[in-house]
């Protein structure tokens, strides 16, 4: 059994913070590409960047006492298959920039660090927080910046909010000189991408479960290889509902995971 620290422990202090921050909540549902279109804005609500904060600010506060987050330290191993002695790294829908502390924290490297995101209130709270470093409020399908602007492109929980994933993958391997990384994705092993509709901080939100075959050959189309795959949560069990059961009708659902892809430019 694993003691308790002065502050509790670690991760139930994670657990809580992002319960807490979870404002409404519904049942996962499959959905049409135009029900997910309609959905593209959501993650511009303002009341976001404060609630994604809370839960932030416990995961930093960790990493403060050398706690590291299972999401961190799979960033922190995708990292080191960039084989780079020192880059520049754009953190696209960076939110308010926090993860610009974790690459600080666990990679020693010179990193240029910059970001960016769709939503001006994340980009002033990212200003706010971290206000000697770069940040511009840019959507991902539709990036102003110049090809290969940057060596590495760090996709992190975002993806799979995107309605036009596609796009984001045109636009990010576009920009990126030399690796794309997808972190925290949510992947099925089935054929097909899971397109859903879920609910995330005080928003519903648009969901894909990336079939990671699929996923794969739609970098592979954008010059892009796949080099390293790193399990995120490696004991997490997933559970979907059966269709038309109540709601404690439950079963195990083994073929979702959630991974953090590298991909190199060929």
């Amino acid at each position: 059994m694993t003691s308790a620290t002065p502050h509790g422990d670690p991760s139930d202090r994670v657990t809580r913070a992002y319960r807490e921050a979870q404002t409404v909540s519904s049942t996962e549902v499959r959905a049409s590409d135009a029900e997910l279109s309609e959905l593209a804005g959501n993650w511009k609500d303002e009341a976001i960047p404060d609630l994604q904060r809370s839960v932030a600010d416990v995961q930093l506060s960790n990493l403060a006492r050398g706690v590291v987050d299972p999401v961190f330290a799979s960033l922190a191993e995708a990292l080191r298959r960039v084989e780079e002695p020192r880059f520049s790294i754009l953190d696209a829908a960076c939110a308010s920039g926090y993860y610009s502390e974790v690459i600080r924290t666990l990679d020693d490297r010179p990193i240029a660090y910059t970001g960016c995101d769709y939503s001006a209130a994340m980009i002033d709270s990212a200003r706010a927080h971290y206000p000697d470093l770069p940040f511009s409020v840019q959507d991902l399908t539709a990036l102003t910046l110049a090809d290969l602007s940057f060596d590495v492109v760090l996709l992190a929980g975002v993806l799979e909010h995107i309605p036009e994933y596609r796009r984001a993958i045109g636009e990010s391997t576009r920009v990126a000189g030399r690796y794309v990384i997808v972190h925290r994705c949510p992947t099925t092993t089935g054929r097909v991408h899971e397109r859903t509709i879920g609910t995330q901080y005080n928003i519903t939100t648009p969901r894909t479960f990336f079939s990671l075959p699929l996923l794969r050959s739609e970098f592979s189309a954008a010059g892009f290889e796949l080099i390293g795959t790193v399990e995120v949560y490696p004991k997490r069990v997933s559970w979907r509902r059966r269709a038309g059961e109540l709601a404690t009708g439950w079963r195990r659902h083994d073929s979702r995971g959630t991974f953090t892809l590298v991909f190199r430019r060929r």
